[in-house]
């Protein structure tokens, strides 16, 4: 699927509640309760609305040297295609005397390559041979996507994990882990952790 650049960095990172609704108790032997969960819930009801968007992360962590793209190849996004990967969304939307609206994305399987550099660097996606490719499940959540201000405070989440192939043939465990705490623009970040890990 191809998507403007802006929309799809606009959802590039999302936190959502989540309430099973409430079912009736099966019936008879062979009764099978009802699985819930985020593919199989209704596309709308009430305040949550579920959906798929075009989703990815880009993780930089100056203390290993790594540089972890989700959901994208960055090689294509240089070229000017953009190709995200689609994931499976809930947002739950409080009233508005609470004034927020929270985020849930869980993809899976989503084309990942892990790089030996921190910076989105086009010249160098085209000349650097990255560390490891392959796929990675991806989770992204977000309490507060928009963030109308006090009293809330934003905390946002990306993280990602899976089995890559190094560029040598070898398998190799991959994490990555973005985690941002902020209480907005008047009193800044009050907390962000931004690692990457292959092994």
């Amino acid at each position: 699927m191809r998507t403007p650049l802006a929309a799809a960095l606009a959802i590039v990172l999302a936190f959502g509640c989540s309430e099973a609704p409430t079912a009736s108790t099966p019936q008879g032997d062979d009764a099978v309760a009802p699985d819930f969960n985020i593919a199989n819930a209704p596309t709308f009801s009430g305040v949550v609305m579920r959906g798929e968007i075009p989703a990815a992360s880009l993780v930089s962590d100056p203390k290993s040297g790594m540089l972890a793209v989700v959901g994208l190849d960055p090689a294509d996004l240089c070229a000017g295609i953009f190709d995200f990967d689609l994931v499976p969304f809930q947002e739950v939307t409080w009233p508005i005397s609470q004034a927020r609206y929270a985020r849930l994305l869980q993809g899976e399987n989503m084309q990942t390559t892990v790089w030996p550099f921190t910076n989105f660097d086009c010249a160098l996606f085209s000349t650097v041979t990255p560390l490891a490719t392959g796929v990675s499940d991806y989770v992204y959540t977000n309490n507060d996507e928009l963030w109308y201000g006090p009293p809330n405070a934003q905390s946002l989440t990306a993280r990602a994990h899976g089995r890559l192939t190094l560029a040598n043939g070898a398998d190799a465990q991959f994490s990555s882990r973005f985690h941002i705490v902020s209480n907005g623009p008047q009193f800044g970040t009050l907390l962000r952790l931004s690692k990457v890990s292959l092994h």
